[in-house]
């Protein structure tokens, strides 16, 4: 039985590209670099902001002088300067989710946000919209030393919640998030309509693999399933 569920936030429970994209390219945009587009930036979503950055600094570099480490520490800045100021206003929850997050609350199951996104962002979004108080975790990329895709930000949260490997699911829409829960050693399920392509998730074998945050109802792993 199904005790924990441990969710990603961006590309899971919200869709949040337009507002990290707008922020990635108003940090390359003072950096004197150009824009990339939205698709091309949220490939790069999942690892945190360090690698957010680096690898659209790396795209838009290409024919530019190599990068020093300054530039890497004022795009950090310039990035959590626009993104504190605009990280609502293109984002939203996606269809279902206050109604998922409802039902197994209702039926006692604990659930947790484990996201690679800096905690305090993590925090400000589930409060606007409402849905934090479904949590009894919200845990950021940096709460520990380790992030996802390795097993202990995951077996931490386990930890909190005191929930078995065989009682916990870890639910995500990137490889990362599948990688991560498979390294701890728990279920997973994988969302085809967040950031990655979901051929891409496919090939990272979850244990099931869903096209709606609503379909988590009818999953057979979940005993109150309808």
């Amino acid at each position: 039985m199904i005790k924990l569920v441990i969710y990603d936030l961006d590309g899971t429970l919200i869709d949040s590209k337009r507002d990290i994209a707008a922020a990635t390219n108003y940090a390359l945009a003072q950096l004197k670099f150009p824009e990339l587009s939205v698709d091309d930036i949220c490939r790069y979503v999942g690892y945190g902001l360090e690698q957010l950055l680096e690898s659209a600094l790396g795209k838009v570099s290409r024919t530019h002088a190599d990068l020093s480490s300054e530039d890497m520490r004022r795009a950090v800045e310039f990035y959590k300067d626009y993104y504190s100021k605009h990280l609502l206003d293109e984002t939203i929850l996606y269809p279902g989710v206050g109604e998922v997050l409802d039902k197994f609350s209702k039926h006692g199951i604990a659930q947790a946000v484990l996201t690679n996104k800096s905690e305090v962002f993590a925090h400000q979004i589930l409060r606007a919209f409402g849905v934090d108080h479904y949590f009894f975790e919200v845990a950021g990329g940096d709460r520990w030393e380790t992030r996802k895709p390795a097993a202990e930000p995951v077996i931490k949260v386990m930890e909190l919640a005191k929930s078995k490997t065989d009682e916990t699911v870890l639910v995500g829409d990137s490889d990362i998030d599948i990688e991560a829960g498979r390294n701890a050693g728990v279920k997973t399920i994988a969302m085809t309509y967040g950031f990655q392509p979901a051929g891409q998730i496919q090939k990272s074998q979850p244990d099931f693999i869903l096209d709606r945050f609503s379909d988590l109802l009818l999953c057979p792993i979940f005993g109150c399933a309808e």
